[in-house]
């Protein structure tokens, strides 16, 4: 017999505001008809109104105690009960108050909760429901009941509905369904439900609701809702209950690579396994096509990999062969939705809609999977795939970017469902990712939503990371401290979320690499504390036909250095503080917000515990010119600067000279990039692209990444190529150097020089080996001493090369 999972009544989406805090004071008024409720910092008060004049809408006001003018703020003022009509359709608490008739309204205070307990008639039927407030810490929390039943009897839900000012300003919170409101004299007000605690079918913003099941039936309303009124503008959000998913601190170090294909395996195998040789070996690989009857096709069979593109054995060998780099390989799994040509597609796995109907997904012929039968069909498929090919982690794409009601459609309406709300059903998607994690030992990944229904910030603890940006991309505001303070601890973001959204087009459509603006986004994932991300999902195909992921190698390597070092310092560090730029001072979140400070042009400067500042230009226009550590830094518009003395890091992307420069020194490599095909000389290092220093194996010799660059002075000596290309030199003994063309200008062969590191490597004589795709054999390439140092000569783009010294 089936066992659903435990429910997960132990969490609960209190805001900040009530942390820690214990309950406040009620007391009566008699003269306002009214009950004060005051907590820490914030005064409620609910009036009720004479015997006659009452209504059935709940009206709370506020202040903030220790304002000059402690004038009381309407807060909720259409805020009731939801019913269906005998006619069918949803009357808002407004309209369902023009029909209902007060009878009486009994108020007591039990302990330190006020209980209102409403005797109503509703065409002529009479109803009862209770709603009980107290006070807690800053915040207010309402717990409504009442009963359900059929259209015409019961109650089918409840609605804050608008939170009221004068002139309210609605600043969007990343992940979040309702807004922050700025309300005017310094205070900031939310209202949510708390969907870990209710029972509705579906919570649209700021409103819990019960839609009928088969029979035409709604359950009893039970729900809890907060709503707070602070000083501090993190107080009226939610603070995220769940610690950080187990294998969290395995993606701190790994920059994600999203990759997407329609080519044979062989093909990607070999793609793939070139950004290894640029130095990409801390990096999570995300492969979403791959599925036998391919990408969101036949759903949810994804077992074996599709035949039409490779065989078994290639694609356990390209799976294998990326593990062996040091990878981490996460395949894409889903299974929220059934096609009726699956060979999985049973009726009875569908959710059904309240008229009986089979639900449909958002994607034509696609049909939601129940969220109670996810995990059988995750049984069979993802015991397979780990048993065949062996991943380390896995990709649930938007089992974590949308709710499983509104988003996925998976809450069931059949009587007596295991999952009928949308809290069971969030509770069966928390037992499938664990189930996953279980089965390939590794990390959870999943996508991020957008609009009201996403899901991705609730995903706290059941995925290690998502692929997560603010909803409008590059146009929405940049506030970064919910992010950097409530959710990076217990969910890492990648990224700024994809490049279609983040560039603001339309669902499912692709967005020239061209087009993508990789400075501000490497900056707005930089500010939010994100992880590195760099794909070619949903970039469109160019002549050759699947993108190189980011569009180029180049765009590849420099996302990889210009994020690796600097995120495994701060993705793990509390932020001890954050300041938004304001002319010449530096304003909290909640000074900015009720300031003028222009969020959408934001610049911010972030300091971690561990000595890290970060200073993140997102200004679409203006430069920022900073001062620190004796010298002076020109931020270009999305530029950044890093220091992290202690941790020997300094990062930037800023003006040198008016010319726009890349640069990473830490204690694992480094790297720079002029932008130009003229060389330049940055903190030792002169090329004319991009080059990346890393250590080898050898005592005080470098190994070298060149990437669309020509030559590469060091004090060691210079690196030459006839023209300009993609190299990677490693150094394997003294006596030894392997030389890898990646890629030539021309695709032709190539010159190399490298120094002359001894007097042997200036004499020779030389042995070359060469390999390209198979055994290493007997090269016919030479290297001669020339002036510079050895030459390999006509080294072909795709082969690696060994030479070395007599023994």
């Amino acid at each position: 017999m089936k066992q659903a999972p435990p429910l997960l009544t132990t969490i609960n989406l209190a805001p900040r505001g009530s942390v820690g805090a214990t309950r406040g004071t009620i007391e009566w008024i008699e003269d306002d008809s009214a009950y004060l409720l005051e907590g820490h910092g914030t005064q409620y008060r609910v009036a009720l109104g004479t015997p006659g004049d009452q209504s059935s809408l709940l009206r709370v006001e506020a202040r903030l105690e220790g304002t000059e003018s402690g004038e009381w703020h309407t807060l909720l003022w259409c805020c009731g009960m939801l019913a269906r009509g005998s006619d069918g359709p949803i009357l808002s608490p407004l309209a369902l108050q023009q029909q209902t008739e007060v009878t009486e309204i009994r108020h007591t205070i039990r302990g330190r909760s006020l209980a209102l307990e409403y005797a109503e008639k509703i065409e002529d039927q009479p109803r009862r429901r209770t709603v009980f407030l107290r006070p807690f810490g800053r915040s207010l929390e309402i717990h409504v009941e009442g009963p359900g039943g059929r259209a015409g009897e019961g109650y089918c839900g409840f609605s804050l509905g608008a939170l009221e000012s004068e002139s309210p300003r609605f600043i969007p919170i990343t992940g979040l369904p309702e807004p922050l409101v700025v309300m005017g004299a310094g205070g900031f007000a939310s209202g949510y439900p708390d969907r870990y605690l209710g029972a509705a079918t579906t919570y649209p913003p700021g409103a819990a609701l019960y839609r009928p099941d088969t029979e035409g039936v709604t359950r009893p309303v039970r729900e809890t809702f907060y709503v707070t009124y602070s000083s501090d503008p993190l107080d009226p959000l939610p603070a995220l209950r769940r610690q950080a998913a187990a294998l969290r601190s395995d993606l701190e170090t790994r920059i994600t690579l999203d990759y997407y294909s329609e080519c044979t395996f062989a093909e990607d195998e070999r793609l793939l396994s070139l950004l290894p040789l640029y130095g990409l070996q801390d990096v999570l690989l995300i492969y979403r096509n791959w599925q036998q009857f391919g990408y969101r096709r036949r759903a949810p069979l994804m077992y074996p990999a599709d035949p039409n593109r490779g065989s078994n054995e290639l694609f356990r060998r390209l799976i294998a062969r990326a593990k062996d780099a040091g990878w981490l390989v996460a395949l894409r799994e889903e299974y929220a939705t059934i096609t009726s040509d699956s060979p999985y597609w049973n009726e009875k796995a569908v959710a059904t809609w309240f008229d009986g109907s089979l639900r449909q997904t958002r994607f034509r012929g696609q049909y939601a999977v129940a969220a109670d039968r996810m995990l059988d069909f995750a049984r069979l498929e993802a015991t397979k795939i780990q048993r065949n090919y062996g991943p380390n982690a896995a990709f649930v794409d938007g089992h974590t970017a949308w709710n499983p009601e509104e988003g996925l459609r998976q809450v069931d309406a059949s009587p007596n469902s295991r999952c009928g709300t949308e809290t069971e059903a969030m509770a069966y998607v928390e037992a499938l990712l664990g189930f996953l994690r279980e089965v390939h030992g590794g990390p959870v990944i999943g996508s991020g939503g957008e609009g009201a229904a996403r899901f991705d910030t609730l995903a706290e603890g059941m995925a290690e990371a998502v692929i997560r940006g603010p909803d409008g991309g590059l146009e929405a505001p940049l506030l970064v401290d919910y992010e950097l303070r409530e959710v990076r601890p217990r969910l890492m973001g990648l990224g700024a979320g994809p490049y279609r959204q983040f560039c603001g087009h339309a669902t499912g459509e692709a967005v020239p690499a061209n087009k993508v603006d990789w400075d501000a986004y490497r900056a707005t994932e930089i500010a939010l504390g994100h992880a590195g991300y760099v794909s070619n999902y949903r970039i469109k195909p160019g002549p050759r036909g699947i993108p190189f992921p980011g569009g180029s190698a180049a765009t590849a390597v420099r996302e990889y250095y210009m994020l690796r070092a600097l995120q495994e310092l701060y993705l793990g560090t509390p932020v001890r503080r954050i300041a938004y730029r304001w002319g010449a001072e530096f304003l909290d979140l909640g000074e900015a917000l009720q300031g003028e400070v222009d969020l959408f042009n934001a610049q911010i400067r972030v300091e971690y515990a561990n000595g890290l500042t970060v200073w993140v230009n997102r200004s679409g226009a203006d430069n920022w010119s900073i001062e620190a550590e004796g010298e002076r830094w020109e931020l270009p518009p999305s530029g950044f600067l890093a220091l992290a003395p202690r941790q020997r890091l300094i990062a930037y992307s800023a003006l040198l000279n008016g010319q726009r420069t890349d640069f990473c020194r830490s204690a694992a490599y480094t790297f720079l990039d002029v932008r130009e095909p003229r060389p330049r000389a940055v903190e030792g290092l002169r090329v004319d692209g991009a080059a990346a220093l890393l250590p080898g194996a050898v005592t005080g010799r470098l190994d070298i990444v060149l990437v669309s660059a020509k030559q590469l002075e060091l004090e060691d000596g210079e690196y030459l190529l006839s023209e300009r290309g993609d190299l990677r030199l490693r150094h394997r003994s003294p006596a030894e150097v392997e030389v890898t063309v990646m890629d030539s200008e021309s695709g032709k062969p190539i010159h190399v020089t490298w120094p002359a590191f001894t007097e042997a490597w200036k004499k020779g004589p030389f042995r070359v080996t060469e390999r390209e795709g198979g055994p290493w054999l007997a090269s016919r390439c030479q290297v001669q001493p020339t002036r510079s140092g050895p030459q390999l000569s006509r080294a072909r783009p795709g082969a690696t090369y060994r030479i070395a010294l007599p023994e």
